[in-house]
Order: structure tokens, then C-alpha cells, then sequence
């Protein structure tokens, strides 16, 4: 019974203690809280050391790209081993998209594409080229092209900002800066496009009685007639317009009065998020605006042996070739990317995955050279419309500007202007022309001295800009004559490249003194310009364009191909260079089989002009030397 008892009571007493089911329950339930908050807590602190650690390592691989405020680092931790695959899917179907030409959401695809693999510069390559090149020429339009190519060039900037000072994007944006805008089938649209973008636009508040005045004001602005009707339309209905600089640059001068404003208006470079134009780079002065030279002190880079400095900002290198009144062209701003990229792979010694360091360093004098000449092209289109001469169509560059080259030669200083603006801008120009031979020929010489084997390869470079300097400078004076001539007032002529130092290869006068000379002292100037382009462009012709049997037969012993035109001793006077250069001339019309220089009748079209110029200013001299 006590044996009985007892093994009750124990029973009693252990089933007495035991906590209820529930109570276990919400026992765990706590203890799994605590366990979850616990892991939260200790995820987020290694998440955030990792964060941390992992910026430090990978610093400037773009890992801090965003979509949605998921940056790429926390993406691919997100996806694990999903990313692998998940970026092969997207490759392969953004790719056929392509080629099915189905681009509904091909670039959700891409910044995809860009967020999960942020660290190769090669995927970023692939993609500008892939949007600037292969799927612009989808297009049907060129303004859909050129809204694609600048969707190109968004992709870039965008990566450039993540991968600070990253030579190989940097290098990329200049490419299609360069080449795809400035140098391709369609640059006549692009360029003219991306100046006018480029500038600011204005505001102008049109009283509904001065609505006539307005029309024909718009009418000597020399607007495309569609385009002025659209304009005038929205006037007579909002009692405002904006417009762009160039045309307030005529409007400011002849609609004017009571009730007429003018002032700055704000275009988004948006439309549905997506961009459709460039970014307002200048003031109203055509002054790059401060935000683009604000410089990055912390990435600061300077050239161990040129001593040239990069120090962050978006142009800085533009800044001495201000002011841009006529806007920013595309080569201006890939040459400034090429610049930056140029210096930033010496200070940091980055090593481009695709280009050759030789390239990466000669690249800016390369552009310079093509820059020069595309100015030339723009100068003298813009002195045939100054007197309204009209061209046939040219299919290709080189007969365009086998076309542009002679037209106005001959036209004496009293030939009546009918468009004074354009005349303005071909000044501009032929100005702007001589600022950058002047780079073009620094960057040359700054080339040479990293790369001295480099000397031969560009020598023909050198010489024709050099020509083209010279020339452009006697055009320039001689444009200026003709208004004097005329009693057309100078003011408002705007000259370029204000902060480049001249170094001696042209004129080394003032704009302001040029501005001073009465007739006879321009007379004089233009002649003395013209004298020294002729006796460049003969040297270019007979050192680069000319048979070295030709060559060995006419020239004067001692001299050959390679020294003449050096000084010394046995140096030429500018009377016998012209000498032996129609003595070449009368050689290769005998024997036209000799003649196996394609580049020579660019120098022989130049020659024309010169001399048909000089004709018209010394007639007496001239003729006589020409006979």
C-alpha cells in the first residue's frame, strides 16, 4: 500500500510540473523570434562590413550602379548562382531582339545586362557600340538615329560616372563623339543638330499686335519654312515661343519694343525618360557653363612627362577653345573625351583592353587634325550661303569638298553680301581654324616626345595643318575686307580659341588689332597671309604629293624630298619653291602617267584659290608672276 502509494504520489508530482503544451509552444515561438532578430541583426552588420570591404577592393568598377535602389553588389547576392544563367538568358534574347529588330524592351535588357556584370569594360564596349552602331542603323529616319546614338552615348556617360576616370569608356564616348556623329554619312544633319542643341534656348514674349512684325522678322532669321510657321503658330497661341539662340541672334537686333521679352527657358534632354537631345553645354555668350569645368580635386591626374592636368571636370578642355557661339559640335566633345582619356592612361596607368597605348596617346592630335579640317568644310559652306551661291549634291566628303573649294575664289572684295550672319559665322570659322592648328601641331610635338618613331608617320599631318592654318587665316582677313570694303560695320564678329596661346605657326596679330587696320593695312595683311599659304601648300605638294622621280629630276642639287623648305644655306626662297612647283606641274601634264599622288588636287585646288585672291588684291604683281 505505501509502495503503492508512493509511486502515485511521484506520478502526481511529476505531471504537476510540467508546463502545459501551450506554454511550450510560446516558449519556442520566443526563442525562434530571438534567433530570427538575432541572424537579421548579424546579416545586416556583415552585410554592411562586407559593403564596405567590397568598395574599398573593387573600387571604381561600378558596382554602385542602381536600378530601383538595388545596387549591382546586393543584386548579385540577392541572385547567388542564379546570375550566371540569368545573364546568359539575357544576352541571347536581347540578341535576337536585335536581329529581329524588336526593340520594344531591348534596353531594360541592356541596364540589366549592365547591373549584373558592372566590373568588365568590355560588356560596357560592347553595348555602346552595339546601341551607337549595330541597332541605330535599324532606324528608318535620322532622327531616330540620332536618338539612338545618343542613347548610346547616355550608356556611356552614365558608366563613365560609376567608373570614374576609366580610360577605356572614356576613349569609347570620344569614338562616337567623333565618328559616329562628326564623321559619319549623315553629319550633315548630326552636326548641325548637336550645335543648335547645345546652345540655350530663349524665350520670346510676343504681343498679339506686334504678331506681323514677328512674321517678318522670322522671315530674315533664316528658319527653315516649316519650321517658322510652327514657331509663329504657337506665338499667335500662347503669346510666347522659345526659340533657339541662333535665331534670337537676328531677332534681338530687328523685334524689339514695348511688351517684347526675351529670356532664358529650360529644355529638358527628356522625353518619357528617354533622351532625345544633348545637354545645353553653353551660355548665351557661347561660354561653356560652370557646371561642366567644376573641377574633382580628388581625382586629380597630371601626365608624368607632358605636365598636362586632368582634373575631373566634364570639358575642361574646351574651355580654352571658348567662346562657341554657333554651339558645341560632336567633335569638340569626343576630342575632349579623347583628351581626358589620354592623360588619365599615363597619371593612373590604365592599360586600354583594346587600343594600343601608341593610339590612346595620339588619338587627340588625330582628332585635332580631322576637327581642323571638318571646320574648314563648315567655313566654306557657310561663305557660298553668305553669297548665296548654290552647289550641286555631292554623294561623298571628298567631292564636297572638291565643290566648296572654288566658288567664292574669285569674287572681288565689292561682291554684294546677301547673308551678313553667315558671312559672321565663316570669320568665326576660319578663325576658330587657326586655334586649333595650333593644338594640332602642340599635340603632335607632345605626341613625338613619348613616341619618337611617331615623327615620320605624321609629318604629312603637321604640314597640312599647318597649310590649313595659314589659309584660313588670309580667308578670314579677306571676308573682313570685303565689309570694310563696304562699310559694313564689323561689330559683332565673334572669334574662337580666346585661350590658346599662339605659338608662331601663323598670324600672331590680335583680333583686336586686326579689327583696327583701315583698307590698305588689311590689304597688306591678307596678301602677306596669302603669300605664306601659297608657299605651304607648294611645299606639301612637292615634299607629299609628288613622283621622287619627278622629284629627283627638277630639284636643285642638295635637295630632295625631305629637306626642302628647311632652313640653312641652301635654303629656298619662296619665289624658287613656286618655281620648281610649276615646273612639276608642266612635267606631270606631259606625263600624266607620273602622276600617282591621289591627295594632290587638294593642294592644287588651294593653289587655285590663293592665287585667284591675289590676283583680285595686286593684280599687276600677281598677273605678271602667274604668266
Amino acid at each position: 500500500m505505501t509502495t503503492a502509494t508512493d509511486h502515485n504520489m511521484d506520478n502526481t508530482s511529476s505531471t504537476s510540473i510540467a508546463p502545459p503544451p501551450n506554454v511550450l509552444r510560446a516558449r519556442a515561438r520566443k526563442l525562434t523570434l530571438l534567433v530570427m532578430l538575432g541572424s537579421f541583426c548579424a546579416t545586416t552588420l556583415l552585410q554592411n562590413i562586407t559593403q564596405s570591404r567590397h568598395n574599398v577592393l573593387v573600387k571604381n568598377t561600378g558596382a554602385e550602379a542602381n536600378i530601383s535602389n538595388l545596387n549591382s553588389f546586393s543584386l548579385a547576392l540577392l541572385l547567388g548562382g542564379l546570375r550566371g544563367p540569368l545573364v546568359m538568358m539575357l544576352w541571347m534574347s536581347s540578341e535576337s531582339q536585335k536581329q529581329d529588330k524588336d526593340l520594344d524592351d531591348f534596353d531594360s535588357k541592356i541596364e540589366m545586362i549592365r547591373l549584373l556584370q558592372p566590373e568588365f569594360d568590355s560588356v560596357h564596349l560592347f553595348q555602346m557600340w552595339n546601341k551607337a552602331y549595330n541597332v541605330s542603323v535599324q532606324m528608318a529616319n535620322k532622327s531616330n538615329k540620332y536618338v539612338t546614338i545618343l542613347d548610346g552615348i547616355e550608356y556611356g556617360e552614365q558608366t563613365a560616372e560609376q567608373k570614374k576616370d576609366n580610360v577605356n569608356i572614356l576613349s569609347e564616348i570620344n569614338k562616337m563623339y567623333f565618328s559616329k556623329l562628326g564623321a559619319s554619312q549623315e553629319k550633315g544633319y548630326y552636326v548641325d543638330r548637336a550645335r543648335h542643341e547645345t546652345l540655350p534656348d530663349l524665350k520670346v514674349t510676343v504681343p498679339q499686335d506686334r504678331m506681323n512684325d514677328f512674321e517678318l522678322a522670322m522671315a530674315k532669321a533664316n528658319v527653315d519654312p516649316a519650321r517658322s510657321q510652327v514657331l509663329i503658330a504657337r506665338a499667335r497661341k500662347n503669346g510666347s515661343v522659345v526659340i533657339n539662340k541662333l535665331v534670337y541672334d537676328v531677332l534681338k537686333s530687328q523685334f524689339t519694343g514695348p511688351g517684347i521679352e526675351y529670356s532664358a527657358a529650360e529644355t529638358s534632354p527628356y522625353l518619357n525618360g528617354k533622351r532625345v537631345r544633348l545637354n545645353t553645354l553653353v551660355d548665351i555668350d557661347g561660354k561653356i557653363l560652370p557646371k561642366y569645368l567644376a573641377p574633382v580635386d580628388e581625382r586629380f591626374a597630371t601626365d608624368p612627362i607632358s605636365g598636362e592636368k586632368a582634373d575631373g571636370s566634364t570639358l575642361q578642355f574646351l574651355k580654352q577653345l571658348e567662346p562657341f557661339p554657333y554651339g558645341v559640335p560632336p567633335m569638340a566633345i569626343g576630342w575632349n573625351y579623347g583628351k581626358r582619356s589620354q592623360i588619365l592612361r599615363w597619371a593612373h596607368n590604365q592599360k586600354h583592353i583594346q587600343i594600343s597605348d601608341m593610339v590612346i596617346d595620339n588619338q587627340p592630335a588625330v582628332n585635332l587634325k580631322w576637327w581642323t579640317e571638318a571646320e574648314w568644310e563648315t567655313g566654306r559652306l557657310k561663305e557660298l550661303q553668305a553669297f548665296d551661291i548654290k552647289l550641286r549634291t555631292a554623294r561623298d566628303v571628298e567631292a564636297g569638298r572638291a565643290a566648296i573649294e572654288l566658288p567664292c575664289a574669285s569674287l572681288p572684295l565689292t561682291t554684294a553680301i546677301k547673308d551678313i550672319q553667315a558671312l559672321k559665322q565663316a570669320i568665326y570659322q576660319y578663325d576658330l581654324i587657326s586655334k586649333l592648328a595650333e593644338l594640332t601641331i602642340i599635340e603632335f610635338d607632345r605626341h613625338q616626345k613619348r613616341f619618337a618613331n611617331s615623327e615620320l608617320q605624321f609629318v604629312g599631318y603637321r604640314d597640312v595643318v599647318k597649310c590649313a592654318s595659314l589659309i584660313s587665316l588670309a580667308d578670314r582677313d579677306y571676308l573682313m575686307a570685303m565689309m570694310v570694303t563696304q562699310n559694313i560695320p564689323t561689330d559683332g564678329i565673334v572669334f574662337g580659341g580666346s585661350g590658346v596661346k599662339s605659338n608662331g605657326i601663323a598670324s600672331t596679330a590680335t583680333p583686336a588689332e586686326i579689327l583696327k587696320d583701315d583698307l590698305p593695312a588689311l590689304k597688306k595683311r591678307v596678301i602677306a597671309e596669302y603669300q605664306k599659304a601659297s608657299t605651304a601648300w607648294e611645299l606639301v605638294m612637292l615634299k607629299h604629293h609628288l613622283n621622287p622621280m619627278v622629284a629627283q629630276n627638277i630639284f636643285p642639287k642638295g635637295i630632295n624630298q625631305t629637306n626642302i623648305g628647311q632652313a640653312g644655306p641652301n635654303a629656298l626662297t619662296p619665289d624658287q619653291i613656286h618655281g620648281i612647283t610649276m615646273m612639276a606641274v608642266q612635267v606631270l601634264e606631259q606625263n600624266p602617267h607620273l602622276d600617282t599622288e591621289a591627295d594632290r588636287p587638294e593642294a592644287v585646288r588651294s593653289l587655285k584659290r590663293i592665287f585667284q585672291r591675289l590676283m583680285i588684291l595686286d593684280p599687276e604683281h600677281y598677273g605678271q608672276l602667274l604668266k
